[in-house]
C-alpha cells in the first residue's frame, strides 16, 4: 500500500515471493501438461505396436523387413546364400 501511495518502491522480498509464485504455479501446469502428456504418449506406442504388427503380417511387411535384414548382413560381411537361407522369424530375432 505504501508503494502505491507514496511511489515507493516495493521491498525485495515482494520480487522474491512473486517469483516463487510463478515458479509453483509454472510447476503445476506442468505436472498436469506432463500427467496428460504421458497418456497420449503410452496411447501413441500402443497404436502403433498395433500398426506395425499389422503391417508384418502382411507379405509386403514381412519382404520389406526380409529384405532390409539381408541388407544389413550382408553389409557385414554374411553371405547372400546364408542369410537367404534362413526362416524370417530367425531373421527378426538374430543378433
Amino acid at each position: 500500500m505504501d508503494a502505491i501511495q507514496n511511489h515507493r518502491m516495493p521491498p525485495d522480498w515482494i520480487y522474491a515471493h512473486e517469483k516463487q509464485r510463478k515458479q509453483e504455479q509454472w510447476a503445476q501446469e506442468r505436472a498436469a501438461f506432463a500427467a496428460e502428456e504421458e497418456t497420449l504418449r503410452l496411447r501413441y506406442d500402443e497404436e502403433r505396436a498395433a500398426a506395425l504388427q499389422a503391417y508384418l503380417t502382411t507379405s509386403e511387411g514381412m519382404g520389406g523387413i526380409r529384405r532390409s535384414i539381408l541388407r544389413s548382413w550382408i553389409s557385414i560381411g554374411l553371405s547372400n546364400q546364408t542369410a537367404s537361407a534362413m526362416p524370417p522369424v530367425m531373421l527378426l530375432t538374430a543378433r
